[in-house]
């Protein structure tokens, strides 16, 4: 039932290289196959993030006030 330490430690070489090149292989295989989300249906727009940062500066003058 036991396992030889030489193939234990061939096994765990093999565990580890096998999560190396996938953790690579993905983070590659962003650059070939894109998201596929539209970035122009963003949930905050330009548009709407001005209302709201002087909505939160008007909040911190009347605040200090």
């Amino acid at each position: 039932m036991f396992i030889k330490a030489a193939t234990r430690s061939k096994m765990t070489s093999s565990l580890f290289s096998t999560t190396f090149v996938v953790a690579f292989g993905l983070v590659a295989s962003n650059n070939l196959l894109p998201c596929p989300v539209d970035h122009s249906m963003n949930n905050e727009t330009p548009q709407e993030l001005k209302p709201l940062q002087a909505e939160s500066s008007t909040r911190k003058l009347n605040s200090s006030a």
